[in-house]
């Protein structure tokens, strides 16, 4: 008699899942560029920044129980970010140069989503990419900056952390994303932001996010734009001042370049800008200031005021040492301070 071998059925459920889900869900090919010299700028455009992808979403419709396991990795591997940009500003054509790949620009199609971890919003064009591509984005804005001066301090941007959650909790039949939105993720989501916020002004954080990790990403965004104010106002306000010292004695000169000076070391205070916020000027700007106080202390003349400038020089010297020009001022003071009867530091 002749062993046969039993037959058994294949089962779908032996396979490896998530693995699955992964070459099934998670597969996005980028298009063969086109060459440079091709003149349908807008398809070549469009072409270079639309993914390609073998997605096949009819795994979702097998089961209940198949649909939250391959929903699942869907989301949680791809990381899919809904972005809404500028009236005015087309999302592909924009983003092409920087090979930023968008899923999907279809309206409908981006808006009958629901699995996205995060929603950036600067009105009014919709698109849907990946986490990853994020950076390049921002980046884009940047260039379109360069174009458009004004464009990025004048945008109002709102980024939603997890924007469906509430939907997802509610739908018996959706996955739980509650454990995958931790404070690190959080963290992970808005990384592409906190990155390349400088310049973005008008920045609210919204949905499943740690308030205090908020409030430190809205902190960055303004303490980006004080920074740079506060150089620029700092420079200004030193050269007043080195015009006016440079013109001592007098009495205008003297008055203007104290007052510039004053302002200087007042810009220089924590919470003077903004509270919590401290400017810090490089080391040679620093310098420049403390050159500048010694001598205006010198060219003023009051003998009470020798050991101070001599300590302004003496700090000026610490920080640019072998500058010619801080040493010869240091000498004169010296010289001054050796004059008046005060003892050298």
């Amino acid at each position: 008699m002749t062993n046969i071998m039993p037959i058994t059925s294949f089962r779908f459920r032996d396979l490896p899942g998530e693995k699955i889900y992964r070459v099934l869900l998670c597969e996005f090919t980028r298009p063969a560029e086109k060459t440079a010299n091709s003149l349908d700028i807008v398809n070549y455009m469009e072409t270079n920044t639309l993914v390609e992808h073998g997605v096949e979403t009819a795994i979702l419709c097998r089961s209940k129980e198949i649909y939250r396991e391959a929903y699942d990795v869907m989301v949680l591997t791809n990381c899919f970010v809904k972005i809404t940009s500028v009236k005015g500003i087309p999302l592909p054509a924009a983003l092409s140069g920087y090979q930023a790949p968008l899923v999907s620009a279809n309206e409908r199609a981006v808006n009958n989503f629901k699995g996205y971890t995060s929603t950036p919003r600067v009105e009014h064009y919709e698109t849907v990419g990946c986490l990853d591509d994020l950076v390049k984005v921002w980046n884009a804005f940047k260039y379109l900056e360069a174009h458009a001066t004004g464009l990025i301090s004048k945008l109002k941007m709102s980024v939603t952390i997890a924007p469906n959650l509430a939907n997802m909790r509610a739908d018996p039949i959706s996955p739980s994303f509650d454990d995958f939105f931790t404070k690190k993720t959080q963290q992970a989501l808005l990384k592409p932001l906190t990155d390349n916020i400088y310049g973005f002004q008008g920045v609210q954080i919204k949905g499943h996010v740690d308030s205090g990790l908020a409030a430190a990403v809205i902190f960055l965004a303004q303490a980006d734009f004080v920074s740079q104010l506060a150089a620029i106002y700092f420079l200004v306000q030193l050269n007043i001042a080195h015009v006016q010292v440079g013109a001592m004695p007098g009495f205008a000169p003297e008055l203007l370049g104290e007052n510039a000076l004053i302002m200087v070391i007042k810009s220089v205070r924590e919470n003077y800008w903004m509270k919590d916020y401290k400017y810090t000027p490089s080391p040679e700007h620093l310098a420049k200031l403390q050159y500048r106080m010694a001598m205006f202390y010198r060219l003023q003349g009051d003998h009470l005021n020798a050991r101070l400038a001599l300590t302004y020089i003496n700090g000026a010297y610490r920080l640019q040492i072998g500058d010619a020009v801080i040493w010869r001022e240091r000498e004169k003071i010296v010289a001054w301070v050796i004059a008046v009867g005060a003892d050298e530091e």
